[in-house]
């Protein structure tokens, strides 16, 4: 009767660390996860907090209904033009509100991007033109460009 109990206590042993050592694996793996999200996360956050565009000038082009946007870099990163063409852009003004997307051919709702290279570097210039849906009436109005990273700039602006 005696080894019986013994068998018994060292079959439940081996249970036991069988178990345990399934469960210390489980929960290396979640660790491993959690990790693998916050550096992911600590990278989204570092990009953005190292995006910086100011908006040097709109202008209003009232025969082409189109606004020229004159954007700096003034990051501490180089954007690449793929971040930028993600961008949305926002119109508003006490009457409406309307979004523009990025297209490589001009039409209107849209807006097109003048950037020779690839990515606007530190302390470079770049022009956005929007196309717009309809003539601008005299008013106030303000732009917000939305990036991709979750940055965004926003200018106020007046038509006479």
């Amino acid at each position: 009767m005696a080894s019986a109990s013994v068998i018994v206590e060292g079959i439940a042993l081996v249970a036991a660390v069988i178990a345990a050592s399934s469960l210390a694996s489980v929960v290396l793996n979640n660790f491993s996860m959690l990790e693998d999200v916050q550096r992911g996360l600590l990278k989204e956050l570092r990009d953005k907090a190292m995006t910086r565009l100011i908006v040097m000038a709109v202008v209003y082009d009232e025969p082409d209904q189109v606004l020229r946007v004159y954007l700096k870099n003034v990051g501490r990163k180089s954007i690449p033009v793929s971040e930028l063409t993600g961008a949305s852009v926002l119109l508003t003004s006490i009457q409406s509100s309307e979004i523009y997307v990025h297209d490589r051919s001009p039409r209107r709702g849209a807006w097109k991007l003048e950037y020779p290279s690839t990515e606007l570097m530190r302390g470079g210039n770049a022009e956005l033109t929007v196309y717009l849906k309809s003539q601008l009436e005299t008013g106030e109005y303000s732009l917000t460009l939305f990036l991709t990273n979750g940055f965004s700039v926003e200018t106020k602006f007046s038509v006479v």
